[in-house]
């Protein structure tokens, strides 16, 4: 048998002539090859264009933005203009070379930027999560738009808000923002009762995308709430002065823009002390009461107190320029007491004692002299230690007359303390009196008390204003008398260890520093970061989130595997099928001589043709489908992805790599079924025999049978034994006994039978459809296949859907609790106490709190970590339970770190867990951790916040389907070290009567409306994750019902190819007395037989796959979902089979018996 070359043409010539003569048989082939090819091509363009779409969202968004530098500090605005005015001039670092930072800027636009809620003056309706932006005419002239000039009381709103809210042009709205204050809020002189302020505004234009009305910051693919107000308006009603806390740069390049570098090149060299927060002032010799011979630099700040970093830059500073300088730290006494006698309201300073004599000894004595010779101007004794025990303290003078104080007395400081879990405590210590300070110099000296705001201004002691509260009529005269010659001059001193120990705070432990002479401290001596200021890289940040929390393109490959195999198995069944119609073909060209193989490349050649042109025609589909499902994602699944902007963008390479893909896929279908037909000899072939010899040990079906099964039951052995995740092991191992069932039906399809006698009637006719499943084994395992796969899919995705349900147990998903709330001013005050009702403005015996239990949580805004969101986080929104809620063991972990029975009793303790690598514990939600995060427990995420070093949190327990995906959970003792500027709480999660729960909602948006207070029920919350999922789950099934039909298709086809082969035996029975129900029943037999068994199969393992979720909701089973979707798969495949059985019906019975 050799391949001549006329026997090759004559080959050709049949290829085509084939392809012509059995076009009804290839145009399924085609068309099974052409969906295999569409839906993956098409599967990889929806994840592209998803891609695309959403860095179009957020650079759209961004405008002209490339980088911001903000600062917790608010700064002059005058600075963006400053990094402009250098920019154009040459500059040089330090090594030499031109600065990049300034060869890359282009332009700048101060901003200023809060969050706040927005409320119609007339309609009442609230938003919440509202951007304000102060603006002037920068703000257009840097984004190269017009229209952006408000002024007054004008605002210019975006279209999702105005559509939020109902408003329109000409209408009020008022903006509830939290009120900046450069004292933190968690310190004493902290003003908490007003931290948020109310701002009213008319709407003069709405705008639309096109004007910028999107400007975010922050990547989102949500609605964007925007309102821009004048910079100045904005600045006059919170007491900024000319201030801002964001500066838009754009760049000409960038490429490789290293934020930390931008920070320090840009904004060291023009930057102010102000700028900073920072104040230095110069203490002059023969000023009142200095006691200083030489210049003293004293450096403060605007908080209060200087941070830890800002005090180790000055001291180096004074270190290299060989100057001493000495810390002081200030606070308010409520009483200084010696016995019955006491002093009210007086500062106390705690100060380097060691550090302030040398000093005073290396300036000399002053010239109003000093009567404690030898330097020692506190008149230390040279041993203290024979007083007592308590620490030691000295009062001015005048204090000391007016206490009728004497060295070794009792001195009692009384004092107020703030903490954010108990408010404001009174607390006191005792110390002995060691000395007298002279009221020259220490003793008197005003300058070592900061500027407190409704103190340090006051004219008199009765007009006093701070934060705490007072009892002026403690007041005495010569008190008035004291503050009129001295002011806030300290009447006590004590050590500065002492000080910082009872005073000290997360903010800083000193008031101010002291430098001996006129040393040059200015702002180009702090790095920038040290003051706070960050850059971010706001158009590279959109851009690496744009690569989405999960590709969809994974997910609909995903969400179509079982439409890409029953299209391919459509292509090959077919395909087959044709093949199996020209046995005799295939013989004859075997007995005239033709070698096998080139009979296989004939066939092969021609089930090439139909790929190609399969192809060919998918690539086109595939457009249209991916059109489809972004169509789909824009409305029919809009709730999945929240969003109405995603759009289709074709890209060649995808449709290449899915053509290609599903190209070869469907290639090895076609070989392999050439492959089958080429091993059956000339005789058969002529004969035009196509069964499967049934005789042959069908051993390896058997082996892998058994090895899937094996491999099910160690998954499950795993996954309960707690070393795998439930969830995955018993998926896993669903779908290996689906595996192992399908072998094992096709093992025992092959097994040697013996031959019993049939019974009479229909119960005979369908034994024998039942027996005719094992004469062709391979089509009736891929029938059970596509019916098994169908119910397994449909089944295991439908019992993931959620249903709403009752929250109100503990370890549900709400944890219990009824309502969250979320303000955007800081919360100070615990609204569980009475106390702390009335620092919030609520009335103290309100009934509507009545069984009402609210547990707080501070938060640290960013970015969105559930599944409402498409963007990658980079920098989650984090928030820390107050105390009380890890004792409370509320919600139901799917997994954790646990070691300890009390860990695993309460997972929440884990938060307390310490690791050595410096790992901050962390808790998720299971939902999150998988398709947001990707991560597991134990794994870690690490992130940069803003002006602060790396943070690392480790994973340690992940919540089971919880209200609290849109965050990560911390302890609050890491929290309020890792985040020291988010101040007070800001998240509630209120548990309260069912009954009181509106009234409850109403009152506290009533009432903290000015904190910008939004409460929402945690059902909604709850419910607004489920949809999503839902909806994946929905696209799912949507597509699985799409491969369904195609299954259909093919049982259909391979019954009635079945019925076809069967002709001459159906011919028979008639002939013989078997009635044409009869024929009906056996033929239908055979169709209930493969869906009944491919049903039960999928189903079986499709129960087994997700049993952890059936017992984790049991009272929340879909089972009507999942009789309908299983009804649905028999309901086609016993459509299927009346096909057949129609087909039998109808075949003539003479001609069938004239073909025997």
């Amino acid at each position: 048998m050799v391949d001549e070359p006329w026997r090759v043409d004559g080959l050709g010539m049949l290829t085509r002539a084939s392809l012509r003569f059995y076009a009804a048989t290839h145009v399924m082939v085609v068309l099974g090859v052409a969906v295999a090819v569409a839906v993956l091509a098409g599967a990889l363009l929806v994840g592209a264009s998803v891609r695309d779409s959403l860095a179009q969202i957020a650079l759209g968004r961004l405008g002209a933005t490339d980088v911001i530098v903000t600062s917790p500090t608010f700064f002059q605005t005058r600075l963006a203009d400053s990094l402009l005015t250098r920019a154009s001039q040459p500059q040089q670092s330090a090594l030499g070379a031109r600065l990049d930072a300034y060869r890359v800027l282009q332009s700048t636009a101060p901003v200023v930027v809060f969050g706040a809620a927005a409320v119609h003056d007339d309609a009442k309706r609230t938003a919440g999560q509202v951007m304000v932006y102060g603006i002037d005419e920068r703000f257009g002239r840097f984004h190269g738009i017009d229209g952006f000039d408000v002024s007054g009381r004008e605002a210019l709103v975006s279209a999702a808000l105005a559509q939020e809210i109902g408003a329109k042009a000409g209408d009020t709205v008022t903006l509830r923002v939290a009120k900046p204050s450069d004292i933190p809020l968690s310190s004493l002189q902290g003003r908490r009762e007003a931290t948020g302020e109310r701002i009213r505004v008319t709407v003069t234009r709405v705008l639309d995308d096109a004007a910028l009305g999107e400007f975010s910051l922050a990547p989102s693919q949500g609605p964007v709430f925007a309102v821009y107000v004048p910079m100045g308006r904005l600045q006059r009603e919170l007491g900024l002065g000319d201030r801002a806390n964001t500066i838009l740069l754009s760049l000409n390049d960038t490429t490789d823009v290293d934020p930390a570098t931008l920070v320090r090149e840009l904004i060291a060299p023009v930057a102010a002390l102000d700028d900073f927060g920072l104040r230095v002032r110069t203490i002059a010799p023969g000023q009142p009461r200095a006691g200083v011979a030489s210049p003293v630099t004293v450096v403060e700040t605007r908080a209060g107190l200087l941070t830890d970093e800002v005090v180790d830059i000055i001291e180096d500073l004074a270190a290299r320029e060989q100057r001493m300088v000495v810390p002081a730290l200030t606070y308010v006494a409520n009483s200084i007491r010696i016995g019955d006698r006491e002093i009210p309201y007086s500062t106390v300073s705690a100060i380097d004692l060691d550090g302030y004599n040398r000093m005073i000894g290396a300036v000399g004595p002053a010239d109003t002299g000093n009567p404690l010779g030898g330097g020692n101007l506190l008149g230390l004794p040279d041993d203290t230690r024979g007083f007592s025990n308590h620490a030691p303290i000295w009062l001015n003078e005048w204090a000391a007359a007016d206490l009728k104080a004497r060295l070794g007395d009792q001195v009692t400081l009384e004092y107020f303390l703030w903490s954010d879990a108990d408010g404001l405590a009174s607390s006191s210590a005792t110390f002995t009196l060691v000395g007298i300070a002279p009221m020259t110099g220490i003793g008197g000296d005003p300058t070592l008390t900061p500027d407190y705001p409704g103190i340090s201004d006051a004219a008199d002691m009765t007009s006093w204003d701070p934060p705490f509260p007072v009892e002026l009529k403690r007041v005495r005269k010569q008190d008035e008398d004291y503050w009129d010659r001295y002011r806030a001059a300290p009447k006590a001193i004590i050590a500065l260890a002492e000080g910082q120990r009872l005073w000290g705070s997360r903010y800083g432990r000193v008031s101010s520093l002291r430098l001996s002479g006129r040393a040059p401290v200015s702002a180009q001596n702090i790095p920038p970061a040290a003051a706070g200021f960050t850059a971010r890289a706001v158009r590279s940040e959109a851009l690496a989130a744009a690569r989405g929390t999960t590709d969809f393109g994974e997910y609909f490959l995903y969400f179509s595997f079982f439409l890409v195999v029953s299209a391919l198995l459509l292509a090959y069944l077919f395909f087959a099928v044709g093949l199996e119609q020209r046995t005799r073909e295939v013989g004859l060209l075997a007995a005239v001589g033709f070698a096998p193989s080139a009979i296989r490349r004939t066939f092969v050649r021609e089930g090439a043709v139909l790929a190609a042109a399969g192809t060919v025609i998918g690539i086109a589909a595939a457009i249209g489908y991916a059109a489809v499902i972004m169509y789909g994602l824009r409305t029919w699944w809009v709730g999945a992805v929240g969003t109405t902007r995603l759009t289709l963008h074709v890209a060649p390479q995808w449709l290449a790599i899915g053509a290609v893909g599903a190209l070869a896929a469907g290639g090895l279908a076609i070989w392999l079924g050439v492959r089958q037909m080429s091993r059956r000899s000339a005789r058969s072939l002529l004969a035009g025999d196509t069964t499967t010899p049934t005789h042959t040990p069908p051993a390896r079906a058997r082996l892998i049978a058994a090895g899937f099964g094996l491999l099910g039951i160690i998954l499950i052995a795993t996954a309960s034994s707690g070393s795998l995740n439930p969830t995955a092991g018993f998926f896993g191992a669903g779908g290996a006994w689906l595996v192992a069932g399908l072998c094992g039906a096709s093992a025992w399809l092959r097994r040697r039978r013996t031959t019993r006698p049939l019974t009479r009637g229909l119960t005979g006719m369908s034994q024998l459809g039942f027996r005719h499943t094992a004469v062709r084994p391979s089509r009736s395992v891929l029938s059970l296949a596509l019916i098994a796969f169908a119910c397994f899919v449909l089944v295991s995705v439908g019992a993931f859907r959620k249903e709403p349900v009752a929250g109100g147990d503990r370890a549900s998903g709400t944890g219990g609790f009824t309502l969250m709330a979320e303000s955007v001013a800081p919360l100070m005050h615990d609204p569980n106490t009475p106390d702390g009702r009335d620092g919030l403005g609520l009335e103290t015996s309100d009934p509507v709190f009545t069984g009402a239990t609210i547990t707080r949580f501070r938060l640290r805004p960013g970015d969105e970590t559930s599944c409402l969101t498409l963007y990658r986080p980079t920098s989650p929104r984090i928030i820390a339970p107050g105390p009380g809620f890890v004792g409370d063991a509320r919600f139901t972990f799917a997994g954790s770190m646990a070691a300890t029975p009390e860990e695993h009793a309460n997972p929440w303790t884990l938060l307390g867990r310490r690791f050595d690598d410096g790992a901050v514990a962390a808790v998720a939600d299971q939902t999150t951790l998988m398709y947001v995060l990707h991560l597991g427990i134990g794994d870690d995420f690490e992130f940069t916040p803003e002006g602060q070093p790396p943070v690392r949190l480790r994973i340690v327990g992940a919540l089971a389907d919880s209200v609290l995906q849109s965050e990560l959970i911390i302890g609050e003792t890491d929290f309020v070290r890792l985040f020291p500027k988010q101040e007070g709480y800001r998240v509630w999660l209120i548990d309260t009567p069912p009954a009181e729960t509106a009234a409850v909602t109403s009152h506290l948006e009533d009432r903290l409306s000015d904190y910008g207070l939004d409460v929402t029920s945690t059902l909604e919350r709850w419910s607004s994750y489920h949809q999503v999922e839902n909806t994946y789950l929905a696209t799912f099934q949507a597509l699985g019902s799409l491969g369904l039909l195609l299954g259909t298709v093919g049982l259909g086809a391979v019954l009635a190819r079945n019925v076809l082969e069967r002709r001459r035996e159906i011919g028979l029975l008639s002939a013989v007395g078997f009635t044409p129900g009869n024929v009906r029943s056996m033929v239908l037999s055979e169709g209930l037989a493969l869906v009944l068994g491919g049903a039960l199969l999928g189903a079986t393992c499709a129960i087994v796959a997700v049993w952890p979720a059936l017992q984790d909701r049991a009272q929340a089973v879909p089972i009507g979902n999942l009789v309908s979707l299983l009804t649905a798969v028999v309901v086609t495949g016993v459509g299927s089979s009346l096909f057949a059985v129609r087909l039998a019906s109808a075949m003539p019975v003479v001609a069938a018996i004239k073909s025997e």
